[in-house]
């Protein structure tokens, strides 16, 4: 909380978007060798004042994502589909399912999804504890 004191938004939003260019690509040196590649997708909801300002300085945006939501032990977990076209291809080798106490079901399930691709679905060594 700052009081008494007038912030900068502009200072802020730069600072908001450094920290996440930064905090994405954040991985303990322990897992180094799983060679992982993130996507970070922040959804911004365009109201009327966010749309007028970025006109004002010359830009635009991509249509909102649709957000659908996938339910989960009597909760809704919203999330975006990224990728929802056959027409991509991902430069994806190879899938580690993590440990889990069934990641077998996990990794037979991807098998049945990636069928039509040459992506390798492999279990990791690593013991689940849970």
């Amino acid at each position: 909380m700052i009081t008494g004191k007038r912030f900068d938004e502009s200072a802020l939003n730069n600072s908001y978007f450094s920290f996440i260019r930064c905090i994405s690509r954040y991985k303990h040196c322990g897992f180094k060798e799983e060679n992982e590649v993130r996507i970070v997708a922040l959804p911004t909801v365009l109201n009327e004042t966010l749309i007028n300002m970025a006109k004002s300085k010359g830009h635009t945006f991509m249509p909102e994502k649709e957000r659908k939501y996938r339910h989960q032990n009597g909760h809704h977990i919203p999330y975006i589909e990224l990728f929802n076209s056959t027409d991509i291809v991902l430069p994806i080798d190879k899938i580690i399912v993590g440990p889990h106490k069934d990641k077998e079901t996990r990794a037979a399930t991807l098998r049945v999804m990636l069928n039509k691709t040459n992506i390798e679905v492999t279990c990791s060594d690593i013991p689940y504890v849970g």
